[in-house]
């Protein structure tokens, strides 16, 4: 099995792609006849790439995977499962957004987390794209060792640039403090 094969398996107990859905189908997406166009950054990274295998099976969802190079080995297995793959330039371009109706913006495990997430905020936004989602850690600066900090302020800026209403995060800082208790349960319940 190859290294992305073994985090398809991932997925079985990835909540992401089941918020995702949940989020669609809560923004009415579901009682569309044509299929809603999702972006998914970061997809050639570990979670962004268990988010786009676990949305592909949707009939409702048209699955655009951004990646950084369209010729790595996650990219090449995104296109063969059936995602649309689009290269993300640094600083992001608004026209790698247009025609899709969702951004799920996953901020890279970098260094530069905070000015890369903003970025593609910025032109997710800029693209019209109408609904974003944004995987954070923890909202609460108080409670928050300074090495998230930029969860928080990423948070902040979807709110200030989205309308509201039309943005959300995601949270999984509970599900990985408890991922010993819940995992068996979230590997026999889905």
């Amino acid at each position: 099995a190859t290294l992305y094969q073994c985090k398809m398996s991932w997925d079985r107990c990835c909540l992401m792609p089941r918020c995702a859905l949940l989020l669609l189908t809560l923004a009415g997406a579901g009682v569309c006849a044509t299929r809603v166009p999702i972006f998914v950054t970061t997809a050639d990274g570990n979670e962004g790439f268990a988010m786009v295998m676990g949305l592909l099976p949707s009939a409702d969802v048209l699955v655009v995977a951004g990646v950084s190079d369209a010729n790595s080995t996650a990219a090449q297995e995104l296109m063969k499962a059936g995602a649309e793959v689009r290269v993300v330039t640094q600083p992001p371009s608004p026209e790698v957004f247009r025609g899709c109706a969702w951004a799920f913006i996953l901020a890279p495990l970098t260094a530069d987390r905070l000015q890369v997430g903003q970025h593609l905020i910025n032109a997710a936004a800029a693209a019209g794209v109408v609904y974003a989602a944004l995987l954070s850690v923890i909202g609460d600066p108080a409670t928050a060792p300074p090495s998230l900090d930029a969860y928080f302020q990423l948070e902040s800026h979807l709110a200030s640039v989205w309308r509201p209403g039309r943005s959300v995060t995601l949270r999984t800082y509970f599900y990985q403090q408890n991922l010993l208790l819940w995992s068996r349960d979230v590997q026999e319940t889905g």
